[in-house]
């Protein structure tokens, strides 16, 4: 009934009773969800004395994450393509179609923030500092492998030396080690939130995985509208779309982070050579 009850919804309860209650033994489901971004709402609300509900106090940690991304991008793109581009870019980050979840009591905006955070102090090649927030990061979000890779590839790019690239990428993934033992400890196993994605209708696949049911599917979409075979599900159905997005959207990242690394193995040869 208010504006910001419009907000409490969906995955904010999960988040928000955790923050709360922390993870109950007899509610293994709440494991899917990553420790960091409740307890810095927890600490919010209690750096209040408790005077804001937890419910505001998410908002506020999502709106400040937020606006610190937004400021973190426009900072980053600027120094390396100039102001226009960087308005543009800081634009689009605010205004795409889902951003609206940065704006909700989600992990995401702090998530983003951890990315920015360890891409701008990957770029001024503070390693160390990089992997620590990558550590924070991995226990926000499964998705922080993406950011152990990054970090292994650009250690490794730059100083050529493969010990020194596994213990920072080891170290960005400290926070979710961690939260994989506290999973063992209170329900049996380190893998509680990858078993906890069957209570939300949920699985964890390969990379690319939606291309292979696509292309299944594809074959009774063709054959008319009528349900395949042995199925009573109308085959228009079968196409994932958001699968579709999905693959597009992983395929466009490959392809990015493959230009980008070769990009900085050739300027830094260039620079090499340049000094030679």
């Amino acid at each position: 009934g208010t504006w910001l009850g419009a907000f409490d919804r969906w995955d904010v309860r999960i988040y928000l009773s955790i923050a709360q209650h922390g993870y109950p033994k007899a509610s293994p489901a709440s494991a899917a969800f990553f420790p960091v971004y409740p307890f810095v709402v927890r600490l919010a609300h209690s750096l209040t004395g408790g005077s804001i509900s937890y419910l505001a106090a998410g908002m506020v940690v999502s709106w400040i994450a937020f606006a610190a991304a937004a400021a973190l991008l426009y900072r980053l793109v600027n120094r390396r393509f100039g102001s226009r581009a960087a308005l543009i870019s800081t634009l689009l980050f605010c205004w795409f179609p889902t951003s609206l979840f940065f704006l909700s009591a989600y992990s995401e905006s702090l998530f983003v923030l951890e990315i920015l955070l360890v891409v701008s102090l990957l770029d001024e090649q503070r390693f160390l500092s990089a992997s620590v927030v990558a550590a924070l990061a991995s226990a926000t979000s499964p998705t922080s492998a993406a950011l152990t890779v990054a970090i292994f590839v650009t250690v490794l790019v730059a100083s050529r030396r493969l010990v020194r690239a596994v213990a920072y990428a080891a170290v960005s993934g400290l926070g979710i080690l961690a939260f994989m033992v506290f999973l063992n400890s209170r329900y049996g196993t380190p893998l509680e939130f990858v078993h906890a994605q069957k209570f939300w209708h949920r699985s964890e696949n390969f990379p690319l995985y939606g291309v292979l049911k696509n292309l299944v599917a594809i074959k009774d979409f063709l054959r008319g509208a009528g349900p395949p075979p042995g199925s009573a599900t109308p085959t228009f159905a079968n196409i994932k779309y958001v699968w579709i997005v999905d693959d597009l959207s992983a395929l466009l990242a490959v392809l990015t982070l493959t230009y980008l690394v070769i990009a900085k193995v050739v300027n830094h040869r260039s620079q090499v050579g340049g000094h030679s």
